[in-house]
């Protein structure tokens, strides 16, 4: 037998956002200054209030001091990130329209499986993520769809845009339209992670055995929350069990050939099997986590 399982992972790309040409109300040089001076503002208020915990020998007037700083410097952030979330406003436009509704989780796979956004070339500094999410948040504003432009920023500085819907049945639904229909799971101070949207099912195969007893008959698991941070976790879990079982697999196939007898022919045989069967529920295209979440901001048609 040769070694057929092995899966090829790729790690999700995430570029930096950038905007696009021909679609804007405000300059990309006044956008990108404002969100440059927003950065330099969020530093100061952290390495004042830093150094408001840190010197506890300062006297009270100093003290008093530092805080009007920080103060200062405060409500200097707020005026620019309301400067800044007006002017993204501006940027990504809006499609207002009462007559837009909420779609059910059904309703929501079955727009993504007829729209092509996905199939469209992801160009650097052209059309990255920025365009797919704006077109897939104007697609669906002609499907019917209420729909929401997500900015997330990473621990990293680096940022990323994608979309959101608010389902009827299973509440807030992020979406990952860039090269491939993807749910996408969100949580500050977590990975960044996405699963194929027909990879995403309430009943999987459960992968809580041993990788070297996978050869017996397979159990089914039921988890209804697949929206969830904890769904995503659970599905790394079975990549890895996936990975796992198929090196103890093939190693127990080379002893096979080379005399020993640990597992039967008819054991390797359904062992691989059950292999096959779980790449399938998993789906052929998955990816590992990406950079831990910052910041998320949400704007609705």
């Amino acid at each position: 037998m040769r070694d057929v399982f092995r899966w090829a992972l790729p790690v999700i790309c995430l570029g930096v956002i950038l905007l696009l040409s021909g679609c804007v109300s405000v300059s990309e040089s006044d956008y990108n200054a404002i969100k440059d001076e927003l950065t330099t503002e969020r530093g100061k208020v952290a390495e004042l209030n830093q150094q408001l915990v840190t010197e506890r020998a300062l006297s009270q007037e100093a003290r008093v001091e530092s805080q009007r700083r920080i103060d200062e410097v405060t409500d200097n952030l707020t005026a620019l990130q309301v400067d800044y979330e007006n002017r993204l406003k501006a940027i990504i436009g809006g499609t207002e329209d009462s007559q837009l509704r909420n779609p059910t989780w059904s309703e929501l796979k079955e727009f993504l499986e007829n729209d092509d956004t996905d199939l469209l070339v992801y160009a650097e500094d052209k059309f990255d993520c920025t365009g797919f999410a704006i077109t897939l948040r104007d697609r669906a504003w002609r499907y019917g769809l209420r729909s929401a432009y997500v900015e997330i920023r990473f621990l990293g500085a680096v940022g990323h845009a994608l979309n959101a819907f608010q389902t009827v049945d299973h509440g807030l639904v992020y979406v990952d339209g860039v090269e491939i229909d993807a749910v996408a799971y969100v949580q500050v101070g977590q990975p960044y992670g996405t699963i194929p949207v027909n990879s995403v099912k309430s009943e999987f195969i459960d992968c809580d055995g041993s990788p070297a007893a996978f050869w017996g008959p397979l159990g089914r698991k039921t988890l209804h929350d697949v929206f969830s941070y904890d769904y995503y976790l659970q599905y790394q879990q079975r990549l890895n069990f996936y990975n796992d079982t198929v090196d103890t697999f093939n190693k127990a196939v080379d002893e096979y050939n080379r005399g020993g007898r640990t597992y039967s022919h008819d054991q390797l045989t359904k062992w691989q099997e059950n292999i096959l069967a779980l790449g399938e529920d998993l789906g052929e295209d998955s990816y590992l986590p990406g950079e831990k979440v910052a910041t998320i901001e949400i704007y609705w048609d």
